[in-house]
């Protein structure tokens, strides 16, 4: 099935256009927890850049399955 992770930003949502295939949801969240620490490196809270918030894991079918913060503990 393919799954989309979608970011959420303070100035709105950044789209994933063309998604990625997973056998399960388990995958494409572990897809997704990874995704959501590199961005958490990568655009570190306060340095005054993007104010991501999350990534929105979305099927295929547009169901929202799995909501993950980029800053926390994952």
């Amino acid at each position: 099935m393919k799954y989309f992770f979608h970011v959420r930003a303070e100035g709105g949502l950044i789209p994933d256009d063309e998604g990625s295939d997973f056998s399960t949801l388990e995958a494409a969240v572990k897809e997704a927890i990874a995704t959501a620490r590199e961005l958490a490196m990568e655009f570190p809270r306060g340095d005054g850049g993007a104010k991501l918030e999350c990534v929105n894991v979305v099927d295929e079918a547009g169901r929202s399955a799995c909501i993950l913060p980029i800053y926390g503990n994952l």
